[in-house]
């Protein structure tokens, strides 16, 4: 997977995008993420989400998530 720009599509771009929903002040996604307890890269195109309970609806609340390049 790339970006418009051909850049490839990483986990740390994953995780950014990710912990932006999570923690920036005006996401509007925070409450979608509020069970995520720990993001973590196991390799350059896996990410590891671990949430606090089981969470079967977590896939569908990970959709409303935009990846976006990490600088951006």
């Amino acid at each position: 997977m790339r970006f418009h720009n051909s850049r490839p599509v990483e986990a740390e771009d994953v995780l950014a995008s990710l912990e932006r929903a999570r923690s920036h002040p005006r996401s509007q996604l925070r409450s979608y993420l509020v069970e995520v307890e720990t993001l973590r890269a196991l390799d350059p195109q896996t990410v590891e989400v671990r949430t606090r309970r089981p969470l079967p609806v977590l896939l569908n609340r990970l959709a409303f998530v935009y990846i976006v390049p990490r600088d951006a």
